[in-house]
């Protein structure tokens, strides 16, 4: 499957856990899709040679992170750039082993590119 360019943003839920909202584009007019984060495990950066380059243009990205879910279900999301993977992974790390106090995560948003496994 090929990646898709989504806009994300990680919005903390009342009960403290995490939510991914996204949207097909930056104006945020109609959200597509919400992941609850409750049920990840963790998220991974994954090398740069397992990565699938391909240009944004093509709608692929090539600094992916994989979120494992307590399904086994695997979600891989990846950045335009290696700074962006590295934020989001750290954010999304935080995200997942947060406890329920109020946490600047929910300010977190920028583009990623999505597919499942």
């Amino acid at each position: 499957n090929a990646f898709k360019r989504r806009y994300f943003s990680l919005q903390q839920l009342p009960d403290g856990s995490y939510a991914l909202n996204y949207w097909k584009d930056e104006r945020k007019d109609n959200l597509k899709g919400s992941l609850n984060l409750e049920g990840c495990l963790s998220a991974s950066k994954l090398p740069s040679s397992s990565n699938h380059s391909s240009s944004s243009s093509s709608g692929g990205g090539k600094f992916v992170i994989e979120l494992h879910f307590v399904s086994k279900q695997v979600l891989q999301v990846a950045a335009d750039k290696e700074g962006d993977q590295e934020d989001w992974t750290d954010v999304l790390q935080r995200a997942i082993t947060a406890s329920n106090s109020v946490d600047t995560l929910s300010c977190y948003r920028t583009k990623l590119f999505y597919r499942n496994t």
